[in-house]
């Protein structure tokens, strides 16, 4: 595309900003979730990255509430942002859910669905109540 916007991840640049092979915007913030993982927890105890919210879950239960650090305090099996003051808060518990409730890609929205029949909600079906019952479980003994 001939942009020059090095500094700018490739799927924001190309994707996300061009329809059409024609740059129709410019990308004010773009976010990426990452999840890290101890590879030493890991290799010690058979268990590889997940590759699904459940085994994202089952890790983070496996080892909440233990001192994995040995400071004598418990440590939490996964650390996800539950601060209402942290702007990144929405962000952290949103991600999961989207990857969830948008089983058709992104175009079909968030929250909210929009089809030649109207507007289909998002929030009030299986797939987000299972998304919110794996963040509830993720968050262990907070």
């Amino acid at each position: 595309l001939g942009t020059g916007w090095t500094d700018i991840l490739p799927i924001f640049r190309e994707v996300i900003s061009t329809y059409d092979q024609k740059v129709v915007s410019i990308p004010w913030d773009g976010d990426m979730m990452l999840t890290y993982f101890r590879r030493d927890l890991a290799d010690a105890d058979g268990w590889t990255a997940p590759k699904t919210w459940e085994e994202f879950v089952a890790i983070a239960e496996r080892y909440d509430a233990q001192d994995l650090n040995e400071d004598g305090v418990s440590d939490y099996g996964a650390c996800m942002c539950s601060d209402a003051t942290e702007p990144t808060t929405f962000y952290h518990w949103i991600a999961p859910l989207l990857t969830m409730t948008q089983y058709t890609g992104t175009m079909q929205g968030a929250f909210l669905h929009l089809t030649d029949e109207g507007i289909e909600p998002l929030v009030n079906n299986e797939a987000f109540r299972r998304g919110i019952e794996y963040l509830r479980r993720a968050q262990g003994s907070y």
